[in-house]
């Protein structure tokens, strides 16, 4: 009892956290993608590189690798046109080049065995997390507020609707080398919510959502079998590694690579949708 409790506290902290965040403006997202991406880079640094020597100056400089894609990415969404405009064309691409340049003159001199693998870490680490929350913020900023709380939503009804009919009726494995509790049954209940959501948004939510239900129930078809495929992903490497969760800091859930692993794959479609839809 005291699990489920601790578990659902934690989770109620996260949730109000994201959607604190979103209503609060763009500074308030930019500081929490800011946050996903130092804490998401750090984790995966640990969990890429298991069995591996760690030390702190790799991971601060990994850390500034993902805020340097950031930087990079949203740079045109928050300063302004005429500051922007008066930027080369190349310069997005100035910031992690840098750290590209350092982190490889300091694996030069670090001396271990496998340099090429901890490079691999270091660079898959930063791509895996920083890219898709830079992406994120940009579609906070192009799409608006709702189109990111809608695909919270859908991404968190996903995981209900898996789980509640997965366990009731789910016969059918999905991926049991990889993950051997997810079934069939489990994908089709989380695709149904995402569905029905889409429906409501548009219906009950017109005001804030918009009016076409067929936008959205793309956006939340998308949604779930994204979400599921980055589940799987976070699985296959957390299996790769031997650890059962990804860290330890949020009780009762794991690390926040288990929390966002879905997020790292949606948040890149939902935009790319919006562009084109």
């Amino acid at each position: 009892m005291k699990n489920v409790v601790v578990r659902a506290l934690s989770g109620a902290v996260y949730v109000a956290l994201i959607v604190g965040a979103i209503f609060l403006g763009k500074e308030a997202f930019a500081a929490l993608c800011l946050l996903f991406i130092l804490l998401s880079v750090a984790e995966a640094n640990r969990l890429f590189g298991a069995g591996r020597k760690q030390d702190l100056l790799c991971n601060a400089i990994d850390i500034a690798g993902g805020i340097s894609i950031f930087c990079g990415l949203t740079a045109p969404f928050i300063f302004s046109p005429e500051e922007v405009s008066s930027l080369p064309v190349f310069a997005a691409a100035i910031p992690f080049t840098l750290y590209l340049l350092v982190r490889l003159t300091v694996e030069l001199f670090l001396g271990r065995e496998n340099p090429i693998a901890n490079m691999g870490a270091s660079l898959l680490s930063v791509m895996y997390t920083a890219f898709p929350l830079s992406l994120m913020f940009i579609l906070y900023c192009f799409g608006g507020r709702y189109a990111v709380l809608a695909m919270f939503i859908f991404i968190w009804l996903n995981d209900t609707g898996a789980f509640c009919v997965g366990s009731m009726i789910g016969k059918h494995k999905l991926f049991p080398r990889v993950s051997p509790n997810k079934s069939w049954e489990g994908v089709w209940g989380g695709l149904a919510f995402c569905i029905i959501a889409g429906v409501l948004f548009t219906t009950l939510g017109a005001e804030y959502f918009g009016d076409n239900i067929i936008r959205y129930v793309i956006f939340g078809i998308t949604a779930s079998v994204l979400s599921t495929i980055g589940d799987l992903v976070e699985s296959l490497f957390k299996r790769t590694a031997g650890v059962k969760d990804s860290g330890n800091l949020m009780p009762g859930h794991g690390g926040i690579l288990d929390r966002i692993d879905s997020l790292l794959f949606v948040a890149p479609a939902t935009l790319v949708l919006l562009f084109v839809y």
